[in-house]
């Protein structure tokens, strides 16, 4: 596992094949569980993390392994989210501002939080490297009909009546 600050170098990512799996979230318990399934299923995955409620102590099981990288990062505040969405075979969003007593105390905030990032990650993941982000909101805004979301809701283990989901994985498959 090698692991990075978010002020890495951008690398050009023109004809370079898919290459591995982008999980945000990926130090989180969910997270984590995603990736060491991804690992044992032979994937190369980019983790990443900012830490605020995930731990490097969950993926402590697989730290050595050498397809295992992760970037302490919020997904907005990485340089290399545009090379990393553009050459991820898939991309997996769990990354979220959490916590009862977060969502509690500031709801406005939590909720702008999650969709900026969701929306960061998005732009980055429909909009060609290199390219404005606006062509990227652009492009999503006219190709979600060729778009696949497909995501499974992910019950909160500590859930004692089985009634709330804790994060909806989504995967965006394009075309």
């Amino acid at each position: 596992m090698s692991i990075e600050s978010p002020r890495s170098a951008v690398k050009s990512s023109a004809s370079r094949p898919k290459s591995h799996v982008l999980v945000t979230g990926g130090a989180g318990f969910i997270g984590s569980h995603l990736v060491m399934r991804l690992l044992a299923d032979g994937k190369s995955v980019v983790v990443i993390d900012d830490l605020s409620t995930g731990s490097l102590d969950n993926l402590q099981a697989v730290k050595s392994n050498p397809r295992l990288r992760v970037i302490v990062s919020t997904v907005s505040g990485c340089a290399e989210l545009s090379e990393l969405a553009a050459t991820a075979e898939s991309v997996y969003h769990l990354a979220a501002a959490v916590g009862v007593e977060l969502v509690v105390n500031s709801p406005i905030h939590t909720l702008q939080t999650n969709l900026h990032e969701t929306e960061v990650l998005l732009d980055a993941a429909v909009a060609p490297a290199g390219a404005d982000i606006a062509l990227g909101r652009q492009t999503l805004g006219g190709a979600v009909h060729d778009c696949k979301i497909s995501g499974a809701p992910v019950r909160d283990p500590g859930d004692l009546d089985g009634d709330a989901i804790a994060a909806v994985a989504v995967r965006l498959v394009l075309p």
